[in-house]
């Protein structure tokens, strides 16, 4: 059985898999590095594929690859759904900015998962750590504003309050 991999863009092989093996346990080709043999329908990352999952070590790093597969090369698509957005900014700033932090850390906690886990090879933790981290950056938002709709309604009633209260 050959395989190919896809490193730094480029793709590589066809080597064997005692070699793919042996590339994996020293480290040289990461659990996020994409692989591909004849008979699969789709370039995925060596944790996904049970036979070399086994031996491999955690990634250090999440590289987005460029592989091909014959003529037909990944699309920026399929790129771009293996980089896992991590939401980091947007949760520091609905912390900051819409008035209930105390809402707003637990957004930043997933945000910071995020690529921990991608570079362990975790996507499937990654992507849960990001739809929570988008999650709870919306329900701060949602608490920000209510949150200034009330303040905005009880200085507008304050104002009423207090003009009614000067004129004699």
């Amino acid at each position: 059985m050959q395989w190919y991999y896809s490193k730094s863009g480029s793709q590589h092989g066809p080597i064997s898999q005692e070699v793919m093996r042996s590339k994996i346990s020293s480290g040289e080709i990461y659990q996020s590095d994409l692989v591909w043999r004849e008979g699969m329908v789709d370039w995925l990352t060596v944790a996904r594929v049970p036979e070399l999952a086994v031996v491999a070590r955690p990634a250090t790093s999440l590289i987005p690859l460029v592989a091909e597969n014959g003529n037909t090369a990944q699309t920026a698509d399929s790129i771009a759904s293996a980089r896992i957005p991590n939401y980091l900014w947007q949760s520091i700033v609905v912390t900051l900015c819409c008035c209930c932090p105390f809402l707003g850390i637990p957004a930043i906690i997933y945000a910071a998962k995020v690529d921990g886990l991608s570079a362990k090879g975790d996507l499937d933790g990654a992507m849960e750590a990001s739809k929570n981290a988008k999650l709870w950056c919306y329900i701060t938002v949602g608490a920000g504003l209510i949150v200034f709709a009330i303040v905005g309604t009880l200085v507008a009633m304050g104002k009423e309050w207090a003009a009614a209260l000067s004129t004699p």
